[in-house]
């Protein structure tokens, strides 16, 4: 699978980062528990950027977030470059495979070394941000692709659900305020009432 062309979108490199409130961490680990029983979903990973640089991000492999945290991989991160430079809302991990330089591939090499692969990014504008996911599964699990695929709108909920508890968790620390992103509390707060086929 090729990547999906949709409307272009350049972000700018991060320059503040924000984890997310423990209850909302809390969260997170009991969505990632059950993507992981029902589609092998073994990694997730989520970000909301806003247009000033602002980053709340979320890993489910915390050694993983470390080492890209501390070898400072989002500078080079083919995934991240994805995002922030092509018009492609969605881009399947194995595609880049050729067209790496030598820094990416370092990147993509480290993931793989903490059994992280064959993974899909997706990129929406929501709220005045710009939202970053990504499904994976093990190096080995070359059908996870297929299984994605074949069960996207569960995804979807899923991306519904992670968009809810990062908005929660920058509404908490102040980064957010609900009339800058024209947001609807009653609506954001509800998951249950959000309609996965509304995020394209």
């Amino acid at each position: 699978m090729k990547t999906i062309i949709s409307q272009k979108i350049t972000l700018q490199q991060p320059n503040q980062f924000l984890p997310f409130e423990e209850k909302s961490h809390i969260n997170f680990d009991l969505i990632c528990d059950e993507l992981a029983n029902r589609f092998n979903c073994s990694y997730v990973s989520y970000a909301l950027e806003t247009r000033d640089g602002k980053r709340i991000h979320y890993y489910s492999n915390r050694k993983w977030q470390e080492i890209f945290i501390k070898e400072r991989f989002i500078e080079n991160c083919p995934l991240l470059k994805f995002a922030r430079e092509t018009n492609a809302s969605m881009l399947e991990w194995n595609s880049l495979s050729g067209l790496l330089n030598k820094q990416e591939k370092c990147v993509m090499e480290a993931r793989k070394d903490f059994n992280i692969g064959n993974g899909i990014g997706t990129k929406h504008f929501v709220y005045g941000m710009y939202e970053i996911s990504t499904f994976a599964s093990t190096v080995d699990n070359y059908k996870f692709m297929n299984t994605f695929l074949k069960n996207i709108k569960h995804f979807k909920k899923y991306v519904s659900e992670l968009r809810t508890l990062a908005i929660t968790s920058m509404l908490i620390t102040g980064w957010l305020q609900p009339s800058a992103a024209n947001l609807n509390l009653n609506e954001l707060l509800s998951v249950k009432k959000m309609n996965p086929d509304s995020i394209h």
